[in-house]
């Protein structure tokens, strides 16, 4: 992946983590969340191939 403002390549990194109850999002300015930081549950969507 590319920075728009630098144009330097970096790695994201993605991680998934099953949970239970849904969370109220806390997303940083770019939409992400950290394990620390900002956390947020998202929907499982799985499109059939």
């Amino acid at each position: 992946m590319d920075s728009q403002s630098t144009q330097q390549r970096f790695v994201l990194h993605v991680q998934k983590e099953n949970v239970a109850e849904v969370s109220d999002a806390e997303f940083n300015g770019y939409g992400l969340a950290t394990n620390q930081t900002y956390r947020g549950t998202v929907p499982d969507i799985r499109i059939p191939v």
